[in-house]
């Protein structure tokens, strides 16, 4: 019989109205696992993410600053490099390249970036949706992999950062 991957559901709200980005992951009966805060004042936009019921601290996402594309890196809780994401040029999408400890992804995405896809070669590992009407940014995050839950969800924050704090900035 072959093996079937566990596909897993998360929801990432982000609070609306916050003078710094404020992220929480809930599971499907809504208990919170995760949460995210950026920090206050800081020009490379530092943002943490961390276990909820441990408190544990086990990512941060940092920009790059002097770079002429937008670039983050994603840390994990020991400083190590994780990711970095770089913009790739794509007609009528966005698209990131990730090279990280766990492998190089792409993340693909559809022109208003509200739904996109992580990608490990061919094999689709994570889908995000963006909810159209909400308090907030809202995502609905569907993840096939069995392991890097975690990391996935990390990423998830760091797309939200590439692609719509500029727009939530020049507002």
């Amino acid at each position: 019989m072959p093996y079937i991957k566990a596909m897993k559901e998360y929801y990432l709200k982000q609070k609306a109205f916050s003078p710094r980005s404020r992220y929480r992951v809930l599971d499907e009966e809504e208990n919170q696992l995760y949460h995210g805060k950026a920090r206050f004042f800081s020009p490379s936009r530092k943002f943490d993410f961390y276990n909820s019921s441990t408190d544990e601290h086990l990512y941060q996402i940092k920009r790059k600053l002097f770079s002429l594309r937008r670039a983050y890196r994603l840390y994990n809780g020991k400083e190590a490099l994780v990711a970095k994401a770089k913009s790739i040029h794509a007609f009528f999408k966005k698209r990131i390249g990730i090279e990280s400890d766990y492998g190089d992804f792409i993340i693909e995405g559809n022109y208003w970036a509200h739904d996109f896809k992580i990608l490990e070669g061919d094999t689709e590992v994570a889908s995000i949706r963006k909810k159209r009407l909400s308090f907030g940014d809202s995502y609905q995050i569907t993840i096939n992999d069995d392991d890097n839950h975690e990391f996935y969800l990390a990423l998830l924050i760091m797309i939200d950062s590439n692609f719509h704090q500029k727009r939530k900035n020049s507002n």
